[in-house]
């Protein structure tokens, strides 16, 4: 055999051990997206699930530098120190925009390939949706074998030392009733309910989620392999099961895509307890408000249907003009629909009559309907946030009102809201007066009956109402 003959051997032996490598490495990478690579960097072949995932085709990423078609935002120069042999391996996030603008977050694996003599002909990269990026968690709770809060914090802080963006989305499950049981009984009945839950929404995520106990409460599933839109989905699918299952402790499911770095990392459970919160409030909201409808309806007037409109109207102006929050506006609309409850029981002659001609035992009664209110709202689960206000609605600034005397701040911020507007409404219904004799009136008030600062903020609203 001459050398001609044996450089030739010596050659095809080198294909062969490099072929084999290859293929080797792409059968570690079975059921990934698979992109090979030269010496040089240039991609030599992508997958279908390649293309799949990233929008990308074979003949857009041929012979085109890696990098360039995937800009690393978490390490870079990783190819090349692949293909250099500074690195033996390589494993991270990476995240780069897709073809739509999204920003794609994916699991990249990077493994050499190597001739006979050890020397790197190239690379073979594989990556995938499918792993989630929140990886396994160490605080469990014991009763549904979830992880806690405390895992899902300390795991996302994990994963955003690997990448500069995590990218995911969450659905909140909230539940009622079973927060804080008063008996042993009813915390063992509880603890049932609560695994049963649990159990339900174990069975109805998928292998991309991560579900965490998120307090006593509530629950957390958490994705990175769904949008918004699949999440959406999959929260109207298991409110539709939950209905068919007849399991009715669910009162609400909150959706919500979510993008965090390290430096926002601290803010993420403020995120998710107000992602909780508008959850709550949007429900309890749709009960207050069904229920207040139906109080009205049932007393089939439309002068209070008209009178409690305008009186939410200029609440909310003035809500917004003192930056209330959500809860408040709500506690508001509700509170103006059924303002006039405790009076659900004195006649209407009674009603009418000026405070003048009441005798004692019927100006008592008039007085009274501030606790009638109280007393029939407090005993409601879907009133008892307002409960007070409806108590407290007839106090005022100089402490000179009614039922209990209070004076000034120690009456409730909304009451105090409450009580000018109704005054106002009150004044409008007469058609006797005009808007400034009205504004005069409201004015006399101020720093007795009324609260100034209200006051002040009232007719600067109704000032602009009559220049809109």
């Amino acid at each position: 055999m001459n050398a001609t003959d044996n450089s030739e051997i010596k050659n095809l032996n080198l294909e062969v051990a490099t072929k084999l490598d290859w293929l080797q490495a792409i059968y570690h990478s079975t059921g990934e997206a698979v992109i090979t690579i030269n010496k040089e960097g240039y991609v030599t072949s992508f997958n279908d699930l390649a293309t799949q995932i990233t929008g990308l085709t074979m003949d857009e990423t041929y012979y085109v530098p890696y990098e360039s078609l995937f800009p690393c935002l978490c390490e870079s120069g990783a190819i090349n120190q692949i293909l250099t042999q500074k690195k033996t391996y390589h494993e991270t996030l990476r995240s780069f925009q897709g073809k739509n603008g999204q920003t794609i977050t994916l699991f990249e694996k990077i493994r050499p390939v190597k001739n006979s003599f050890r020397v790197v002909e190239g690379a073979v990269v594989t990556f995938t949706r499918q792993r989630s990026t929140i990886q396994s968690c160490t605080a469990i709770d014991p009763l549904t074998n979830l992880p806690l809060k405390e895992a899902f914090l300390k795991d996302i802080e994990k994963q955003l030392k690997q990448v500069t963006n995590l990218q995911f989305v969450v659905a909140l499950i909230d539940i009622n009733g079973l927060a804080s049981p008063k008996n042993t009984e009813a915390k063992h009945l509880s603890e049932e309910k609560i695994l049963a839950l649990a159990n339900f929404f174990k069975q109805a995520r998928t292998n991309q989620d991560i579900l965490y106990r998120w307090d006593s409460s509530s629950f957390l599933l958490v994705s990175t392999g769904k949008n918004l839109a699949d999440m959406n989905l999959w929260a109207n699918t298991l409110q539709t099961q939950l209905l068919k299952n007849d399991i009715k402790q669910v009162i609400a499911v909150k959706t919500s895509e979510m993008g965090l770095t390290l430096e926002t990392m601290g803010s993420v459970s403020q995120q998710i307890e107000n992602y909780l919160n508008e959850a709550r409030i949007a429900k309890k909201k749709m009960i207050q408000l069904a229920f207040s409808d139906f109080f009205i309806t049932t007393l089939d007037s439309e002068e209070m249907t008209n009178s409690a409109d305008c009186l939410f109207y200029f609440c909310e102006k003035i809500a917004h003009a003192l930056n209330l929050s959500s809860r408040e506006l709500v506690n508001l609309e509700v509170l103006a629909k059924v303002y006039n409850i405790g009076k659900i029981g004195i006649t209407p002659e009674l009603l009418n009559k000026d405070e003048e001609q009441l005798t004692p035992e019927e100006l008592y009664q008039i007085k009274h309907h501030s606790v009638i209110g109280y007393q029939l709202t407090k005993q409601s689960t879907a009133f008892s946030d307002i409960a007070e206000y409806l108590l407290t609605v007839n106090e005022r600034w100089d402490g000179k009102g009614y039922p209990l005397g209070l004076k000034e701040k120690n009456i409730p911020l909304i009451s105090r809201i409450v009580s000018v507007v109704a005054y106002y409404v009150s004044l409008k219904k007469q058609n006797k007066l005009s808007e400034e004799m009205i504004l005069a009136k409201l004015l006399q008030y101020k720093h007795t009956r009324f609260d100034p600062n209200i006051i002040n903020c009232f007719v600067s609203v109704l000032r602009n109402e009559q220049q809109a």
